[in-house]
Order: C-alpha cells, then sequence, then structure tokens
C-alpha cells in the first residue's frame, strides 16, 4: 500500500494486543513493562507486537510456560512448517527477545535449542532459468502501449525494489543526474531509507518521468491509469498528499501478468521475481557487493547467500568478465546523451526521444540538407544557410564523441 504508515500500524497492532480476551491479564501486564524500554523504530515495534501477540495466544503463562522446553518446541514446530523461512526467523527473534528479557537476561533452554533456517535455503522454488534478462524485459515492455507499464517493468528489473516501497515512491523522490537517476527510498523495510541508482532502465524511466501528469514533487510517481478499472483506493490515502491516485501494487501485479500471458511467458513476472532478477543482473556485471547490497537493502551476507540464481554459465561469464577474458564488457551498449537537450537515449536509438536531434555521425550526416546525393539543398528544404551550419556542427561534436569514447576503449 502506497504511503505505508508504520506508526499506525504498530499502535493499531498494540490495541489488538491488549484487547485481545484470550491473552492472560499478566502476559499484558509484563508486556506493557517490556514496552516502555523498548526504543525502536515503529516498524520493528510493530513486528514485535504482531509476533509476541502470536505467541502469547499459545500459552497459558508465557513467564511460566517458556521454561517448558517441549512446549516451546511444539509451538515453533508448528511455525515452520506454517511460515517461510524468513517468517520463521522472524518469530524466533521475537521471542528469545522477550524471553530473555523477561528472565532477567538468561535463555530458557527450550529457546536455546531453536535454530534458524540456513539463509541459503530462503531461495524457495526459484531457479536460474527463472531469471528475467535485460532482453526478456525489453521484449515484455513493448507489449504494452503505456509508457507508464513500460517504466514500472524495467525500473523494477533495475532497481529491485520491494513491492511496498516501490509503489509508495513520490515524484519528488527522483534525482536525474548526467548519466543514471538516483531513487530516494524513504519508506523502505523497518523505515530505513536508502538511495537507489538506476542506469539500464534511465531511458525509459525518463520518458515516464517526464510525461507525469503533474510533476509536483509530494505526488505518487506511479499514478492510477483507470481508477474504474483499478483496486479501490480510500479516499484519505490521498488527501492532502498527493493529488493523483496511486497506481496499487495488486494493479501493477495484475498489469504484469497480463503482459506474460500475451506470449505465453515461461518464467515468473511479478515483483518478487523481478528483484532477484535485478540481483542476477548486477551479479553477471561484477557490482561490488557492498554496494549491492545496500542497493536492495540487505547486508552483505544477505545479498550473497539469498538473492540471485546464477547458473554454471553466468559464473563462468563471471569469471572472464572479471580478468578481461571477455569482450562482452567492453562491447555492452550504452545510453546515449544527446549533445543538444542532454536526455538520456536508449542505446539503439538514432534520433534523442526528447528534441529528435541525431545522435549518431551517421544520422546526422543524413540530416545534412546540404547533402548532394540526397538530393536535398538548403534552398530546396527551406533552410537558411546557419541552420544548415548548426546541424553540420552538431555532426562534427558527435564525430568528436564518438572518436573520444574510442579512444577511452584502445587505451
Amino acid at each position: 500500500m502506497p504511503g505505508f504508515d508504520y506508526l499506525k500500524c504498530a499502535d493499531r497492532k498494540e490495541q489488538r494486543l491488549f484487547d485481545d480476551p484470550n491473552v492472560g491479564e499478566a502476559d499484558k501486564s509484563h508486556v506493557k513493562r517490556f514496552l516502555l524500554d523498548y526504543d525502536v523504530t515503529h516498524a520493528r515495534r510493530s513486528i514485535f507486537l504482531q509476533w509476541i501477540r502470536e505467541l502469547l495466544l499459545k500459552v497459558t503463562d508465557f513467564k511460566t510456560d517458556m521454561h517448558c522446553a517441549e512446549t516451546i518446541m511444539v509451538i515453533y514446530r508448528s511455525w515452520r512448517n506454517k511460515y517461510s523461512p524468513a517468517t520463521y526467523g522472524t518469530t524466533i527473534n521475537v521471542g528469545k527477545m522477550y524471553a530473555r528479557w523477561l528472565n532477567d537476561g538468561k535463555l530458557p533452554l527450550g529457546f536455546q535449542k531453536l535454530k534458524q533456517i540456513p539463509r541459503c535455503k530462503w531461495k524457495r522454488d526459484l531457479r536460474p532459468e527463472d531469471m528475467i534478462t535485460w532482453k526478456n524485459g525489453l521484449d515484455l515492455a513493448k507489449l504494452d502501449p503505456s509508457i507508464q507499464v513500460q517504466a514500472i517493468l524495467l525500473t523494477q528489473l533495475d532497481g529491485g525494489f520491494r513491492p511496498r516501497e516501490f509503489a509508495s515512491l513520490k515524484y519528488g523522490d527522483v534525482r536525474v543526474n548526467q548519466h543514471t537517476v538516483v531513487i530516494h527510498v524513504r519508506n523502505g523495510k523497518m523505515g530505513k531509507q536508502r538511495f537507489v541508482v538506476l542506469c539500464l532502465s534511465v531511458p525509459i524511466f525518463l520518458r515516464w518521468y517526464y510525461a507525469h501528469p503533474t510533476k509536483r514533487k509530494d505526488d505518487w510517481l506511479w499514478v492510477n491509469e483507470n481508477p474504474n478499472l483499478s483496486h479501490p483506493v480510500e479516499p484519505k490515502a490521498c488527501k492532502g498528499h498527493s493529488t493523483v491516485l496511486p497506481y496499487e501494487i495488486g494493479a501493477m501485479s495484475e498489469r504484469m501478468r497480463g503482459l506474460r500471458e500475451k506470449i505465453s511467458f515461461d518464467k515468473p513476472l511479478d515483483f518478487y521475481n523481478l528483484r532477484h532478477s535485478a540481483a542476477v543482473l548486477m551479479k553477471k556485471d561484477n557490482v561490488p557487493v557492498d554496494v549491492a547490497a545496500a542497493r536492495m537493502g540487505h547486508s552483505v551476507k544477505y545479498y550473497v547467500e539469498v538473492y540471485g540464481r546464477l547458473c554454471a554459465d553466468d559464473e563462468v561469464a563471471r569469471y572472464e568478465s572479471h580478468y578481461g577474458l571477455s569482450k562482452k564488457a567492453s562491447e555492452k551498449p550504452k545510453n546515449k546523451n544527446c549533445l543538444r537537450c542532454k536526455y538520456i537515449n536508449e542505446s539503439i536509438s538514432e534520433f534523442c526521444y526528447n528534441c529528435s536531434a541525431p545522435l549518431t555521425l551517421k544520422t546526422a550526416i543524413e540530416n545534412d540538407c546540404g547533402g548532394e546525393e540526397r538530393g536535398i539543398s538548403g534552398q530546396k528544404s527551406g533552410l537558411s544557410d546557419q541552420q544548415i551550419q548548426k546541424i553540420r556542427e552538431h555532426a562534427i561534436r558527435i564525430a568528436i564523441k564518438e572518436i573520444d569514447e574510442q579512444l577511452k576503449g584502445i587505451a
């Protein structure tokens, strides 16, 4: 949900716990004392309240029952089969923290026996062949006429955002640089902030960014295209903050599924797989692990062990690229900056998307209206000598830029 409010969420879960008649009064009293010294973010407080309530519902008196190892093991054995590895790990952390506090710093025997599921086994059912390549993304984007949907798909494949933080982005969270776009994630997991640098998706992203209906910094970056066909939105979600309705993550996911069905795409096309595919792209490009982990909003250990499904050929390609044994890295296409308006265009573009200026020497020469071979002259085209001179100067600048890039490659 866009604009997720962790404070309200935490307050709601706290109220639910203390109003629950199935939670003992003694347990409620202990939790109240615990919260007085629990100085954490609203997001962490919300998580604690959610899972401590689930734990207290399983016991009669936690202060007594936590010393019964069999009781604790039965509870957590059922949760291990019920929840994902990550969620199961959270339940263990919450239980251990609270039990240690309630037991004067000593961890009861039952909690000592609890073991986390190794993170290397958190990869669920995604396989290396399920990862979406950049070419896959470009082909899928062409299937939808909406430049916003194209930008959503490729931005997620490039940036690897969490679904909730992706939908929560505002127009003012974006900063356009000379070659990249930097997005400020203000409402990340656990309330943490970070910066995500986009590179591959910049040309497509900018098409939507500059076509945004309001361009107000407090408005949602992704806007509802058709309120009548999308998921319902509470009016208060936008009141006083945004003048447009947000594009709900559920509606985005449904649009992705529609693209997948158009060509019978055999890979999962959802925000979860796009996030993991973004990690694969970074690993294949040998992005430094500390930079990549920070971009994903995780620790280096978590990024290395959990994210990215590489096949044997991908691993070999990484070694060849690292040691300069492959030409693919140097031949990798790069986005083109327009010399006239500075707009960032796709690598295959011959003309600027924004101002239509030629981007290659060939197209610049072909547009030189003094070319007799094409049968057009300044008089026939109606252009003045000054306009023709500007076109020629633009062609010269492009030629100089291409020569500079070739010399850098040789060096």
